[in-house]
């Protein structure tokens, strides 16, 4: 046995787990989640002086008995003015991309839909600005709460998640209490993409023990970029570990998520192979697609070759430093994989895509091996540093 080799990949992963570790307890510090909680309450507060503001007139606030979980606001005379509530998703089942969407509701005194608004959250901004850009949130605005119940509002493409989370989330407060329990209708976005994305995990994970299926590489690779990029919108990145390391995103809201992200924690500690990077990255089988096109490899020169080798490493450093102390900092922007998501995408994201697949033409996967800090944070989790 090569004593010096196995404390080698002993040293890796240690530095992979530790990593991992300090990442995971600093965005639950910060968050003020898991035992760094203040109380049991994890429940969006709603402040004296933010009620004050939003209801001027306002002299006394009570739990309404008439309409349950709702708060009555009446004025100096004791005239009911409005009601008001806050949604959140069931903790077990739904979220945003990057955790919980929570929304603010008022009836006017005759309980009709005056306003739905986001409160504070840790979504990707530009996911609530795409909503607020299509006017999303007045789909209920005029409505009464059995029409809101009923109402068949459309999820909108490219923020489908946080959409449906909205969605979701007025479907369980906005129920008249006299009516029977809203039946859901799945819509086939809610199945097939899934069921898809399961299949693919699969075939994924087959791939990564079994080198024979690799025959099937190019109609996988396809079918990849399709369901995991285009359809779903679905891959592991440090604006999604973000909400996932804090557990603001359930396991039933995206369990294929959930599982892909496991594996590719754990395969590589077992194995000392790359799992998601190697097999179910959607921009990973973009690029190699690209390379699969005929045209004239490129080398890079030594000198580039010697920066490029430890640019990765660094760019990792610098995010882990950013999240470490709670900067503010939109993750999405320095990677390219939201540009799957291109009717919310920002320009920067965009271009960051589009050059990485010019590169691919010319050298093997280039974001992969040269820029990647999801990567970076995966590979330490491998033996060969």
């Amino acid at each position: 046995m090569n004593v010096s080799r196995v404390y080698k990949n002993s040293s890796s992963k240690g530095l992979g787990l530790l990593i991992f570790l300090i990442l995971f307890l600093s965005l639950n510090y910060h968050e003020k989640t898991l035992f760094f909680s203040d109380s049991d309450d994890q429940e969006t507060a709603l402040s004296n002086a933010f009620l004050e503001k939003e209801f001027p007139q306002m002299k006394s606030r009570k739990e309404s008995e008439e309409l349950p979980g709702w708060t009555g606001v009446r004025d100096s005379s004791g005239n009911l003015l409005a009601y008001y509530t806050v949604a959140r998703e069931n903790s077990r089942h739904s979220s945003g991309y990057a955790g919980s969407v929570p929304l603010f509701i008022i009836l006017n005194h005759q309980k009709i839909i005056q306003e739905v608004r986001f409160l504070k959250n840790k979504e990707t901004r530009r996911f609530i600005a795409r909503l607020d850009a299509l006017d999303f949130m007045n789909s209920w605005t005029g409505m009464t709460l059995k029409e809101a119940a009923e109402s068949q509002v459309d999820t909108v493409s490219g923020v489908t998640l946080t959409s449906r989370t909205v969605i979701d989330n007025l479907k369980e407060v906005l129920k008249d209490p006299a009516m029977p329990p809203v039946q859901r209708v799945q819509g086939y976005r809610k199945i097939v993409i899934p069921l898809a994305e399961g299949l693919l995990l699969l075939f994924g994970l087959f791939s990564f023990f079994n080198k024979n299926l690799r025959k099937f590489r190019t109609p996988f690779l396809i079918t990849l970029i399709a369901v995991f990029g285009f359809a779903g919108g679905d891959f592991i990145s440090l604006s999604m570990l973000r909400g996932y390391l804090t557990g603001a995103v359930p396991f039933l809201g995206n369990p294929i998520l959930w599982i892909l992200l496991i594996l590719s924690l754990v395969l590589p500690l077992i194995t000392n192979k790359a799992f998601y990077c190697s097999q179910l990255c959607p921009f990973g089988a973009l690029q190699e697609l690209a390379g699969k096109i005929p045209f004239p490899p490129r080398k890079v020169p030594l000198h580039l070759r010697r920066y490029l080798s430890s640019f990765r490493t660094l760019l990792f450093g610098v995010l882990a430093l950013i999240i470490i102390m709670d900067y503010s900092l939109d993750l999405s922007l320095v990677e390219p994989f939201a540009a799957f998501l291109y009717t919310v995408a920002a320009p920067i994201t965009l271009v960051l895509a589009m050059v990485s697949l010019v590169l691919s033409l010319f050298y093997r996967k280039p974001w992969c091996r040269w820029f990647c800090p999801t990567g970076q944070f995966l590979e330490y989790l491998r033996s060969d540093q």
